[in-house]
């Protein structure tokens, strides 16, 4: 860029056509003024021309054109430089003062110079000239926080220029500053915030909007700018205090402002509801509830201990909110709250007997009285606080009963039998509406109490005769009731019958003579004669005045502990002996060892005892019958188990007696445990008829069943698999090597077989053969029903194509890749004819 310069054209070696030119600027008017002026020259004395016709010409600015002509213009003397013409344009800048120009210089000498014709010769150029500052411009950010100051920064585009600018938030003027050079920071009076925050409405922002004119002195320089930003409202103050509190107690709310100029109100909400609004204040308030919030406060939990609360601050600048509110939120709680509730309540004892006994209903005889608890209307507890009563628990001897509270009746709560020793607590629990309750206790006065004792025998002389005695003693509890025992034996007696199930005890008792001696008493003995071959059940009792104890006794057999019959040469052991020359016992019979000799040969026995803490049963001895094995046997002395001995070998193994079927329990019954350890399993004969082999249980059927059509039989016969009798798989032509061609050879298992079904598989692996020629041949009923074609995998991963065609012949090609190693052959199957 420039304001001044020029250009020439060298014509025939020494002459020179020259535009020279410069330019002014009027900055207001955002134009300059070109002058361009046109010279023709010589450039040495050697070069000179001598014309004196006229010529013309021409000089263009901007694509204005300005023509000259005039007599001898081109006549030159030796290194003159002459002005042909001078021409001046004013020009108009861009907006953005920016502005190019092209200026052209045109003239016509014609004339002959160093032997040749010069005609119109023409030089131009295009010239950028100054930029022309025009308006300024703002750099700053164009945001700010109300009602804080807004700093300004203007890029000027002249130092001589001024600048006035106007603020505006969501479209309201607010302010305009005049006179202003490179910034401004822009204070607020508070009328002037105060439209800010009318403005804002109680947003956190709004946007707004700069104008900014340019002067140049007095004149404006361009037009105006306008920029849009963002006014932020400061932040909101907030409370820094817990929002939780107890209703009741005074709650301080203590503010956190973002600025001096800020004013609040809070909001104290319980459940959502608000219960106060407080007046202007700074930075702290103090709430106490007046007597109408509290019962306001309270209404919100009727039913529970706590429930939200919230306190909220609201933020004003002179009157007008800020953004919108802040809260915080917290737990309002109820306490000091349990119902008020006394001890009207009464207790008594509503069994007639035992009521007739001591005379007074507030006397409990242990397990014999019933408690009846009654809380009349006017002894109701009073909830408080805004709670309503809900219900009562009473409690006596860890017994709990609950019953829903009544402003209008009497409520009972009927404790029945207490079995209780000494006295007990009452304990009467009144709960309201938020679970709070309170608790009163009375004391109940227990009589303690027992059936009688009784210790009883019935027993036959020497263990086992016919005569019986029957005996009794004990005691009876005490009831005392203001010192005097209420208390007395008023019987014993007792009844008897066999002791067999199908009898019943006659309902008729007899009574035995007794002696009281205060609160113990015996009994004169009675004897009895019972028949030594029965057992005998007896029922002994004591009855009192409030209670009966019986007690059952049984009388065996008239059986001895031992026994010697000189008659039967035999000994009973808690019995009498049935057998002549015998041992007998009437129950089990323990020892270390016991042995059973062989009447034929005393010297062979069989023997039951332990050796090396293991239990045995041996046999053995010298002679006949100690070395012939060990026989289980059932009924008809059918054997059901023979371990045996040949005389010289052990045959090592168990055997069953011969045609042992299922229908007639089986050889073997492992009572569904299991067999481990097998090595291998052997069949007596072929498995071909019924169900001879594996039998397996179907479904739904029952364990150890005899019948053989519930289960499903698995046999082997010749290399065939049988279910059921039906062959379930087995070759016609059975896994056979192929005959291999044009150097193909097996490389791994290479078979072909056919099932009973037709099916013809393939297997194993081939290689090294010519590709394209038949690797071998496969037999008629071997042979697929028309050509077929195969992909197959092989060596390296590749494919291979192979072709099986209807005259049995097995071709495989190149393969897909670079590879013709090995191909499997496995997995091709098709139905053979």
């Amino acid at each position: 860029m420039s304001l001044s310069g020029s250009f020439y054209k060298t014509i025939a070696s020494g002459y020179r056509l020259q535009l020279e030119w410069s330019a002014t600027q009027d900055v207001s008017a955002n134009t300059s003024t070109i002058t361009a002026k046109l010279y023709w020259m010589s450039l040495s004395s050697a070069y000179t021309i001598s014309s004196s016709t006229t010529k013309s010409g021409s000089i263009t600015i901007d694509g204005s054109e300005h023509d000259f002509s005039g007599a001898g213009l081109a006549s030159l003397s030796g290194n003159q430089k002459k002005l042909i013409s001078t021409y001046s344009k004013t020009v108009t800048h861009s907006s953005t003062g920016e502005k190019s120009v092209t200026l052209e210089g045109s003239f016509s000498p014609n004339v002959t110079l160093s032997g040749s014709y010069v005609g119109t010769q023409t030089i131009s150029q295009t010239v950028t000239l100054n930029t022309i500052p025009r308006e300024s411009s703002i750099t700053s950010s164009l945001n700010w926080t109300a009602p804080n100051a807004f700093p300004i920064s203007i890029q000027r585009a002249s130092s001589s220029y001024t600048h006035t600018v106007r603020i505006y938030v969501n479209s309201t003027l607010i302010k305009t500053i005049t006179g202003i050079g490179t910034g401004v920071t822009v204070g607020w009076s508070q009328s002037e915030n105060t439209t800010i925050f009318t403005q804002l409405a109680q947003a956190s922002s709004k946007p707004n909007k700069i104008e900014l004119d340019t002067y140049n002195g007095s004149t404006k320089v361009g037009s105006t700018k306008t920029y849009t930003g963002t006014t932020f409202a400061e932040d909101p103050s907030t409370n820094v205090n817990s929002a939780s509190f107890n209703i009741g107690d005074s709650v301080t709310a203590s503010i956190a402002r973002n600025n001096s100029s800020f004013t609040h109100k809070v909001k104290i909400y319980v459940n959502n509801t608000l219960i106060h609004t407080s007046p202007t204040f700074d930075y702290t308030y103090v709430w106490t509830p007046t007597s109408t919030e509290l019962t306001n406060s309270y209404a919100q939990t009727p039913n529970s201990n706590s429930t939200s609360s919230k306190i909220e601050v609201i933020t004003y600048y002179n009157g007008v909110q800020v953004d919108s509110s802040t809260s915080k939120t917290g737990t309002a709680t109820v306490v000091n709250s349990n119902p008020t509730f006394s001890t009207s309540y009464t207790y008594a004892d509503t069994n007639a007997t035992t009521k007739g006994i001591t005379g007074n209903d507030q006397y409990i005889i242990q397990n014999k009285s019933t408690v009846l608890v009654s809380l009349p209307t006017s002894a109701n507890a009073q909830a408080v606080n805004g709670a309503s009563m809900v219900k009562y628990t009473a409690t006596l001897n860890g017994v709990s009963k609950t019953v829903n509270y009544s402003s209008s009746a009497t409520i009972t709560f009927d404790f029945g039998v207490v079995n209780a020793s000494r006295n007990v607590t009452l304990y009467m629990k009144a709960i309201d509406s938020r679970g709070n309750s309170t608790t009163t206790t009375k004391t109940v006065t227990i009589i303690p109490y027992s059936t009688p004792s009784v210790s009883a025998t019935v027993k036959r002389a020497n263990g086992f005769e016919a005569e019986t005695t029957i005996n009794l003693s004990g005691s009876i509890s005490a009831l005392n009731v203001g010192g005097t025992n209420k208390n007395s034996v008023v019987a014993t007696e007792y009844r008897y019958k066999e002791n067999l199930s199908s009898t019943s005890y006659p309902s008729a008792w007899t009574e035995l003579d007794f002696t009281a001696n205060g609160l113990t008493y015996s009994v004169t003995p009675s004897t009895l004669t019972l028949d030594q071959t029965k057992g005998f059940s007896f029922e002994v009792r004591t009855l009192d005045v409030l209670g009966t104890t019986t007690v059952t006794k049984i009388v065996s057999v008239g059986q001895p502990i031992l026994f010697i019959d000189t008659d039967k040469s035999s000994v009973g052991i808690g019995m009498f002996p049935t057998h002549s020359g015998s041992l007998e016992a009437n129950g089990d019979v323990y020892g270390k060892s016991f042995h059973a000799q062989n009447p034929a040969n005393t010297s062979a026995e069989a023997h039951l005892s332990w050796l090396n803490n293991v239990p045995r049963i041996r046999y053995g001895g010298s002679g006949s019958g100690s070395v012939n094995g060990f026989q289980v046997h059932g009924p008809s002395d059918t054997i059901k188990l023979d371990v045996r001995h040949d005389g010289t070998t052990w045959s090592n193994r168990l055997e069953t007696g011969s045609n042992i079927y299922l229908g007639s329990g089986g050889g073997l019954d492992l009572n569904n445990s299991d067999i481990v350890g097998v090595n291998s399993f052997w069949f007596n004969d072929a498995l071909d008829a019924g169900t001879e082999g594996i039998n397996f249980m179907k479904s739904g059927k029952t364990g150890g069943s005899t019948n053989s059509s519930d289960y499903d039989t698995f046999q082997i016969l010749d290399g065939v698999i049988k279910l059921n009798g039906t062959n379930i798989f087995d070759f016609e032509v059975p896994p056979t090597v192929p005959s291999f061609q044009n150097g193909w050879v097996a490389y791994y298992s290479t078979r072909y077989m056919k099932t009973k079904d037709g099916i013809v598989f393939l297997q194993g692996m081939t290689k090294s053969g010519t590709r394209g020629q038949t690797a071998f041949v496969l037999p008629a009923g071997c042979r697929p029903t028309g050509n077929q074609i195969f992909y197959v995998g092989g060596y390296q991963g590749v494919m291979s194509r192979l072709d099986i065609f209807a005259d049995g012949k097995v071709v495989p090609h190149a393969t897909e890749g670079t590879y013709d190693g090995w191909i499997s052959l496995a997995g091709i199957s098709f139905q053979g004819v």
